[in-house]
């Protein structure tokens, strides 16, 4: 009985465990970032293009968007999604410190990355299956990051017809470190628009 619960104990450890080094919460520099993904065993994508951010993807996006320099990309070793999560690190050109760091599951766009022109249907099982992570996402970062401070994550309808989509989200404020856990759903196979991220910046 007592192996029993010690094994339980630590399935249950190594589960938090992975959950807690998943993201990265603290600042860190560029350097840094390929360490943390070595330690992972995750693969940099070679072929990055310089990504703008819009001045409302995140709060403080006017005051360093100029600043920063082409996201370096890691797919991360992970099998229990549609497609493996990738990582996006975008840096600071001036000192080379991490500014915005982007987690984000995704097959569309997996798919562009790793050049697969296979085409797949989106099924309503998917939709679970996308629901669910967002759900199980806002689980690990309430654990770590304590109740949201910011909107409550349920379902909402944006435009008509055939532009119609969900959305929901989850926002922690806490000192300089600001995270937003996001999703869109339109249900279209054609669409790069069935998302789930995660964003980290410091204010």
């Amino acid at each position: 009985m007592r192996k029993i619960f010690l094994i339980v104990f630590l399935l249950i450890y190594n589960i938090l465990l992975a959950q807690t080094n998943f993201f990265c919460f603290k600042s860190i520099n560029i350097k840094d970032a390929f360490v943390i993904e070595k330690k992972l065993n995750s693969e940099l994508y070679k072929d990055t293009a310089r990504v703008y951010i819009s001045q409302d993807y995140i709060p403080n996006a006017g005051e360093i968007m100029h600043d920063l320099v082409f996201p370096y990309v890691f797919f991360r070793v992970d099998t229990s999604f549609v497609r493996p999560p990738f990582v996006e690190y975008f840096f600071s050109k001036k000192d080379s410190t991490v500014k915005l760091i982007e987690y984000t599951w995704d097959k569309v766009q997996w798919k562009m990355y790793k050049h697969d022109t296979n085409s797949d249907k989106v099924t309503e099982i998917e939709k679970i299956i996308y629901y669910n992570k967002f759900d199980s996402l806002a689980v690990q970062l309430i654990n770590i990051l304590g109740n949201s401070t910011g909107n409550n994550g349920n379902e909402q309808f944006k435009g008509d017809g055939f532009d119609k989509y969900a959305t929901r989200e989850l926002i922690w404020q806490k000192n300089k470190l600001y995270v937003r856990l996001w999703m869109i759903w339109t249900g279209r196979s054609s669409s790069n628009t069935n998302r789930i991220r995660v964003t980290v910046t410091w204010l």
